[in-house]
């Protein structure tokens, strides 16, 4: 057994207490710092001792530091982690999903620029196969560090318990890890980061994006096209959508349809959409990639003017379909932002940095706008998207 990775967990709490009593003797974490946090705060002393200041940059967007109406500061991140020994990180993502891969490439690069390895483990979108993976390692004591898209939270729950209760770092990206899709705050006692384009909050804009593309017409029809209904991120988003819309008057959704987040099964959902209702003026998808198939559907039935095309990711196909006119918009989605914020938060606190952090991902967008339009074209001319969307 390596006693050195064993004993981790308790080094780490022991450093993090160290760091602050330091910090008190010394008077450093008083009213002389810069920061907008705190001073008093037992997150912003712990960064204040470790050296880390703040605000980190990212792939995409300039951080504002502030609590926002669906997260924590994404200032109580640090710019960077504390040097210290290499830390092993444990990345749990889904297979073929190329949201989880543009996270892994924010993971990866972040840890080779700051001295740590990542393994990274993926499951079919299956919570069964995730379970026994982190379940495998934890029992092997294989990480340092997990960084983990939650496919069932609430079965995950007891195997994040014991990794906090063993001082493991815990951080979860993409998905929310809890039942309120509405926040992105931390809902897991312990865990050190949580990032996430919540559901509710994804739903409402592109809601708004639907409202301003059915401007003009009454009745304007809308179909909604969802993924799956099993999936509790998928419910939630489809409610918050239609609770958006159903403020408008105008707007009255006429059929609902579901393409598994696939190209293949949303066009066949697309067609039995305009077959049982075909005077839709405006579609709205769940995602990029289902928009890609239910385009195709829209297209062969020659009826392009007539339905507008509101979907969600801003991967490098929708931005391609919004500029060309064929998509009315598409929600902004950052999953390279939330690799680097995971792996900076990962990293940090198995060196003994504390903090327990709950990002909105959209938050660290900057001045980018929600959704990309043709309209706003100009306030994301030089966006590069993180992910095709595909």
């Amino acid at each position: 057994m390596d006693v050195t990775r064993t004993n981790r967990g308790l080094l780490r709490r022991a450093a993090a207490l160290a760091a602050l009593a330091s910090c008190v003797a010394l008077a450093a974490c008083g009213g002389s710092s810069s920061s907008d946090e705190p001073a008093g705060s037992a997150t912003a002393t712990a960064r204040a001792a470790a050296g880390a200041k703040g605000p980190i940059t990212l792939p995409t967007g300039k951080v504002k530091c502030g609590e926002t109406p669906n997260g924590d500061d994404p200032c109580l991140v640090p710019a960077a982690p504390p040097e210290g020994e290499e830390v092993r990180i444990g990345f749990f993502a889904l297979a073929n999903n190329t949201f989880a891969s543009a996270a892994e490439k924010g993971v990866r690069e972040t840890a080779s620029k700051y001295g740590a390895t990542v393994t990274t483990l993926l499951n079919p979108f299956n919570p069964s196969v995730q379970q026994a993976q982190l379940r495998d390692s934890i029992a092997a004591n294989k990480f340092d560090a997990y960084i983990v898209e939650p496919v069932n939270p609430p079965a995950l729950a007891p195997l994040f318990k014991q990794l906090i209760d063993k001082g493991i770092p815990v951080t979860t990206f993409g998905l929310t890890n809890g039942p309120d899709d509405s926040t992105a705050r931390i809902q897991l006692e312990g865990q050190t980061l949580q990032t996430s384009r919540t559901p509710v909050s994804q739903g409402q804009d592109a809601a708004k994006a639907a409202v301003e593309a059915c401007d003009g017409k009454d009745p304007c029809k809308v179909a909604i096209l969802r993924g799956t209904a099993v999936l509790a991120f998928d419910t939630n988003m489809a409610k918050a959508l239609t609770a958006e819309l159903d403020k408008s008057s105008n707007v009255d959704v006429v059929a609902t349809g579901f393409g598994q987040y696939l190209g293949g099964p949303s066009r066949t959902a697309m067609q039995n959409i305009l077959t049982a209702e075909p005077d839709v003026d405006v579609l709205v998808t769940l995602g990029d990639q289902m928009t890609v198939g239910a385009e195709q559907a829209i297209r062969a039935a020659g009826k392009t003017d007539q339905i507008k095309i509101v979907s969600m990711g801003a991967g490098t196909t929708a931005a391609k379909a919004v500029k060309d006119g064929r998509w009315y918009s598409s929600t902004m989605v950052l999953p390279q932002n939330e690799g680097v914020l995971n792996a900076v938060a990962a990293i940090a606190a198995a060196r003994g940095q504390e903090m327990s952090v709950g990002i909105a991902s959209i938050d660290t967008r900057g001045e980018l706008p929600l959704n990309i339009t043709r309209d706003n074209t100009a306030e994301w001319q030089e966006f590069v998207p993180q992910w095709s969307g595909l």
